[in-house]
């Protein structure tokens, strides 16, 4: 048994807690999204997402693909906060090879938030497994929870947790990137330490407000609560900083935060919300998404052009857009302001004076700047 940092024990089998929900991942290999309706607190970081891959276990944070197609070994092998009912290289594609669904049960503060596989195939042989990771509001419990496990002998399996620190991690029995097993009704409670958050969120929103991002939180008790950090990302997976919002203070009743992105990126931002303590340490509460994509796409044309071309818009909603034309050394040839709606516009421009040569036409709309390169030929 591999034992580092964390409380593990059997318990009596009682069966499942969800029996229908909310669709799944389907087929081979693949992962799937979901929000966690409170935060989780796992090795001491809180989680709202989660992914759930067809391979029998799930992603806290974000996504680090589906984990084909063997058991990972625990912990140096895992690179990010992990909870395995089984890994190996399922398939379920609900077509007679089982599901996956997902649902939460309880009622407030005591929800459990439960990730249903149901009587999911083996790949590559008749072999099948029915059971749930279970996470439990407020204890932040985790239970792996097993109805049937079929052994199989074309790849390993893993069952267990891991931080994702490479170091840290609990395997059960001898199921770490292991050989065939069989499971017949049976059942784990795992405890991470530092389990216990500074900070209680209440809720987290991000809206599109006139071309601003506005985020606004609610918490309901701080204790030693530093500073809130607001981090944006374009994929999802490298985060950066962009604003620290200090702590309003301990509280039993809870504060009100908000912030506001003036500057956000063009196509999709992702803003996280993390808390930092007093001694330093984070906590993680969640991701929002708003796209500021407001224009798919823009054409020149024609292109090489010779007296005259034009700029094709086609926009998603009602703006201004404003065009400005450098010639190869980097000076301004010409610029104009139309305001266009939603669908294709298209913006002629005059060239008949201009020299041959290279240009640069930057389309500005709502602080979103995108470049494009033109030639000028000889009349």
């Amino acid at each position: 048994m591999l034992l580092v940092n964390a409380q593990a024990s059997p318990l009596t089998y009682s069966g499942m807690l969800v029996g229908s929900g909310t669709a799944g991942p389907v087929g081979d290999d693949n992962t799937m999204g979901v929000t966690i309706p409170f935060t989780f607190a796992f090795y001491g970081t809180g989680y709202t997402a989660a992914y759930i891959s067809t391979n029998g276990f799930i992603w806290l944070g974000t996504n680090a693909g589906d984990g084909c197609c063997d058991g990972f070994l625990i912990p140096s092998n895992v690179p990010q906060p992990y909870i395995a009912l089984t890994q190996s290289d399922f398939v379920p594609d609900g077509a007679g090879n089982g599901s996956i669904f997902y649902g939460v049960t309880g009622s407030a503060p005591n929800r459990v938030f439960v990730i249903h596989f149901q009587n999911v195939k083996h790949i590559s042989s008749a072999d099948r497994m029915t059971g749930e990771i279970q996470l439990f509001e407020t204890t932040n419990e985790i239970r792996l929870v097993m109805s049937s496990l079929t052994g199989f002998t074309m790849s390993t399996a893993t069952m267990g947790i891991a931080k994702g620190d490479g170091i840290t991690g609990y395997a059960v029995g001898t199921r770490n990137n292991s050989a065939s097993y069989t499971i017949t009704n049976e059942a784990w409670s795992l405890l991470t330490p530092s389990s216990t958050l500074p900070v209680t969120l209440i809720s987290f929103d991000a809206k599109k407000v006139s071309g601003t991002a506005v985020l606004n939180w609610s918490t309901g008790i701080e204790e030693n609560n530093s500073y809130f950090a607001i981090e944006r990302s374009t994929d999802e997976q490298d985060f950066k900083p962009i604003a620290k919002i200090n702590s309003k203070g301990n509280t039993s009743l809870g504060n009100q935060y908000t912030f506001t992105d003036n500057n956000p990126l063009q196509g999709k931002n992702f803003y996280r919300l993390v808390q930092y303590d007093t001694d330093g340490k984070s906590v993680y509460y969640g991701i929002r998404q708003i796209n500021f994509e407001l224009l798919t796409q823009v054409k020149i044309m024609p292109n090489p052009f010779v007296n005259q071309f034009s700029i094709s818009v086609h926009g998603t909603q009602a703006s201004k857009v404003q065009i400005t034309v450098f010639d190869i050394m980097g000076s301004k040839v010409t610029e104009l302001t139309r305001n266009i709606t939603a669908g294709n516009n298209v913006i002629p421009v005059f060239s008949k004076h201009w020299p041959a040569g290279l240009y640069t036409i930057t389309v500005s709309q709502d602080g979103n700047i995108t470049k494009y390169k033109a030639v000028k030929q000889t009349n």
